[in-house]
């Protein structure tokens, strides 16, 4: 929640003295939130293929959005060789898959070959908009509403947290309201998904 507070108070362009703190706190906030998200591939041991993509995801956003935040909140204004933009999209690319496959561990039932189609089919679609293809935001997002609908056809509501992260991946990351609905998105699969895991425990 605090992340996707930042989030939205992120300024497009690089100005004011609130610029390098901003990135600071985004860099520590999102080195928590990949512990975090670690943490939460252990509840999805019974998708043990999407738990270690999961992590290998994590590892690579993580080093890529530490890399992204830091060029983009020391030297922001200075990038004059699309630096930032390779490095914005490489962590967006990674964010992407982290949450598919957290959609994927999280899933509860055992992914069948649609699914799995589905699921890398959305990730294409979202790393195709940043490419000379422009395949478009729209695109990206429509394939990815068929996948989580697929998974909640498939699953009912338990598949909700699932449904919610695929949604939310191919929401772009980093500034403004966009970002912060992805964040959201994020808190209320793993608010559900923790509730879930306590509701079948007890």
């Amino acid at each position: 929640m605090a992340l996707a507070i930042l989030e939205l108070a992120h300024p497009v362009s690089a100005a004011g003295a609130v610029w390098l703190p901003l990135h600071i706190l985004l860099t520590g906030g999102y080195g928590l939130l990949t512990w975090l998200l670690w943490q939460a591939a252990a509840r999805g041991d019974r998708h043990r293929t999407a738990s270690a993509a999961l992590r290998v995801a994590l590892i690579g956003f993580v080093l890529a959005n530490t890399i992204f935040l830091v060029l983009d909140g020391v030297v922001a204004a200075a990038d004059s060789v699309g630096t930032n933009a390779l490095w914005g999209n490489v962590t967006g690319a990674t964010w992407c898959l982290v949450l598919l496959c957290l959609a994927a561990a999280l899933s509860p039932a055992e992914l069948d070959r649609p699914t799995t189609l589905l699921l890398i089919l959305t990730w294409c679609a979202f790393v195709a908009s940043a490419t000379p293809l422009q395949a478009g935001p729209l695109l990206s997002r429509a394939v990815a509403v068929v996948s989580a609908a697929w998974l909640a056809y498939r699953n009912g509501v338990s598949a909700l947290p699932s449904a919610l992260l695929v949604f939310g991946s191919v929401l772009r990351q980093h500034v403004g309201p966009e970002a912060t609905l992805g964040l959201l998105l994020v808190a209320a699969a793993q608010g559900f998904s923790v509730r879930t895991t306590r509701r079948s425990a007890s």
